[in-house]
């Protein structure tokens, strides 16, 4: 067909008389003959468009609004987060666009030398990404249906609740082609621009590059190890804020945030001064470089290395948050199931008439009595236990601590007291045998900032008895999840004292109740006090009850959305991680094919040719994939430290599971990308 048209007219405007058609043609011939090269893009597009569905699916289905009460809420943040992954999306098929096209540049500019225009080759470019496009989205549906059943087990395990087979919405596959469709154009786009403006000489000759050699490899090698040592400090100085952050429970985040910054530019930086250094210090290793053919790896590495510094450097960043993120949603998830054994020990806990503070109960609500009627009316109760909290009107205790050494006498919160036998028989119920006293005392902390209070300097002087403060019992629960602490004392102890408060809690009977129940009683004993300011007459909805259920819905559902959105982000981002890095060696087989053949002419033999090729490929992904996939290793040793501080050691070794199975997976991914990638290379370069 090029031969036709060259003995023809080769005047641009009379290519056209050819017309559309063969255009068409070419574009299919092109796709098949190209299959190999496009392999890597189909497959990242199609399981890019496969998450798309799925999380599409998610937002617009009825799965969401049927299990979820805030599914409005949690629909948008999802969105958010599917508008910001296509951003990064359109970045990437840009990229790897620009890369298809710089693979091809040769071809393209053969058309142009044979009297195509650039419309025309603009017309064969698009028509090739057209197919490619259609072909992966159909391939990516088509997957996304399992895809989306996978995230609707994961949503609906995280919510609790049953998992059956989830419908598609029609919404989320119109959402998915459009999204997908307007991504494709603007990689469109930046391949017209590029087709636009670049020469002919340029698409013939453009592979034929200037190798400079690295200028101060020393320093650079010196920069490495400095770099490597600012990862280091960001990783020990984030796990001393954190800490810090844990103990003290301050809110102030900005140390943890500058810890984020120097890890995130030290992680690029390392990788910068590697590709330009490290390399070029073991070119002059003469014991390594005399080996077989590691000089012309090393030639090859220092060529790639150096001029993908800065994307070697960024994907390393990528793939580091991804890791992180992954981590952490199951990590953050686990420590939310445990909270929410530790913060209700029992099925509803019932707090009342405490004088001050902002807990009055009011005239307003319901007595206990018709409260507990109500209760009874959807809810079967097993078990009832009630406590007594004292006060004697000091704040001994709360001024103990720092940022309470400012209250007067007269202001800020009691002190709580507990007498030994309520103590022991709210915690006999839960398993643990009860605690004895010898004229002493112990302070049940809420977090862990007051748990490192030193309390050992305090005596409690009660009816001409002194109590010295002995260490409390190993606590796995709360007292009560809404008092900072409860300091509990011999029952003659509190004579004298005022009670301040009543506190119930109930055991309701297993398997009795569901979601729908335990609404329906929150909402009965839910009662409106109407407070004025400034003239204006305000309701505000009070409750008196604490609901284990109602707080494990609302925490599952703000966990559904963490954990499927890390899992959602950091899939997308290692697939993109990957695809750049496995379209990049691609684009490199032109100027490798002349290298490997000049090997072959100084007697190479094939196998050290695909050994040599192996080597090179291998380290050049290897690169950016090592320091974030081992960064599983210091994120468990951090994770299970700070779950030691909070008395959660018993999570340890589901962490390190975590940990370890998020490497598999990103491991298993990064093989199957380099395999493609190798092998496609190795057939195009060695044959």
């Amino acid at each position: 067909m090029y031969r036709q048209m060259s003995r023809g007219n080769t005047e641009p405007e009379k290519v056209e008389v050819c017309g559309s058609m063969p255009y068409r043609k070419l574009a299919v011939r092109n796709v098949k003959r190209q299959m190999r090269s496009y392999l890597i893009y189909f497959m990242t597009v199609a399981l890019t468009v496969a998450f798309m569905f799925a999380m599409n699916n998610i937002i617009y289905g009825s799965e969401l609004q049927e299990k979820a009460r805030r599914s409005q809420d949690l629909a948008s943040l999802l969105q958010g987060l599917t508008v910001f992954i296509s951003f990064v999306v359109a970045f990437v098929l840009s990229y790897a666009t620009s890369f298809m096209l710089k693979l091809r540049k040769r071809e393209f500019g053969t058309y142009l030398t044979l009297g195509m225009t650039r419309r025309d080759i603009l017309k064969i470019f698009l028509g090739e990404t057209v197919l490619i496009c259609m072909a992966a989205l159909a391939a990516g549906i088509f997957l996304g249906l399992f895809v989306y059943q996978c995230f609707m087990a994961v949503m609906m395990k995280l919510l609790d609740a049953a998992f059956t087979f989830s419908p598609y919405s029609l919404q989320g596959l119109v959402r998915t082609i459009v999204l997908v469709a307007g991504l494709f154009l603007v990689s469109a786009a930046g391949s017209a621009v590029y087709l636009k403006r670049v020469r002919i000489y340029s698409l013939i000759h453009g592979e034929k590059k200037v190798e400079r050699a690295v200028r101060h490899p020393f320093l650079w090698a010196l920069l490495a190890l400095l770099f490597l040592a600012g990862l280091l400090y960001s990783g020990f100085q984030f796990y001393g804020e954190i800490l810090h952050t844990i103990e003290t429970g301050s809110s102030d985040i900005s140390g943890v945030v500058s810890c984020i910054g120097i890890f995130t530019v030290s992680l690029v930086m390392f990788h910068i001064a590697f590709a330009r250094g490290g390399i070029s210090f073991l070119q002059r290793s003469r014991h390594f470089a005399a080996r077989g053919t590691n000089t012309f790896v090393l030639r090859q590495l220092s060529s790639s290395l150096g001029s993908n510094s800065v994307m070697l450097g960024v994907l390393a960043s990528l793939l580091a948050f991804a890791v992180i993120g992954a981590n952490l949603s199951f990590i953050q998830k686990n420590v939310e199931e445990e909270e929410l054994r530790r913060d209700f020990p029992y099925d509803i806990i019932y707090t009342g008439r405490l004088e001050g503070d902002g807990f009055a109960q009011g005239t307003e609500g319901p007595s206990m009595e018709e409260a507990e009627q109500l209760l009874r009316n959807y809810l079967d109760i097993k078990e009832k236990h009630s406590y007594t909290l004292y006060t004697d009107g000091g704040h001994t205790f709360y001024q103990h601590v720092d940022w309470g050494m400012d209250w007067d006498v007269g202001t800020g919160p009691h002190d709580s007291y507990m007498t030994l036998s309520d103590f022991n028989a709210y915690i006999a119920p839960l398993g643990y045998e009860p605690v004895k006293l010898d004229h002493e005392f112990f302070v049940l902390a809420g977090d862990v900032s007051w748990k490192q209070v030193d309390w050992s300097e305090i005596k409690v002087v009660r009816n001409g008895e002194t109590y010295h403060w002995t260490e409390a019992p190993k606590q796995e629960y709360r007292i009560f999840n809404y008092l900072l602490f409860v300091v509990v004392v011999p029952d003659e102890a509190v004579q004298g004292m005022t009670a301040e408060q009543e506190i119930v809690s109930y055991e309701l009977e297993p398997g009795s109740f569901d979601d729908r129940s335990i609404a329906a009683a929150e909402q009965a004993v839910t009662y409106s006090v109407y407070t004025e300011y400034m003239g204006e007459r305000f309701e505000e909805r009070r409750c008196d009850y604490f609901f284990r259920e109602s707080s494990k819905q609302e925490r599952n559902e703000q966990m559904a959305v963490f954990v499927v959105g890390a899992l959602y982000l950091a899939a997308v981002f290692l697939l993109m991680a990957m695809a750049i890095l496995a379209l990049k060696t691609l684009s490199q087989i032109g100027e490798d094919r002349k290298r490997y053949q000049i090997l072959m002419r100084l007697g190479v033999g094939r196998r050290e040719q695909s050994r040599a090729l192996f080597w090179q490929t291998f380290t050049f992904f290897l690169v950016p994939f090592l320091i974030p996939v081992f960064l599983c290793i210091p994120t468990a040793v951090i994770g299970g430290q700070i779950l030691e501080l909070c008395d959660m050691g018993n999570l340890t070794g589901t962490l390190y599971t975590i940990s370890g199975s998020v490497a598999g997976v990103m491991t298993i991914v990064y093989i199957l990308y380099y395999l493609a990638a190798y092998l496609i290379a190795k057939r195009e370069v060695i044959g």
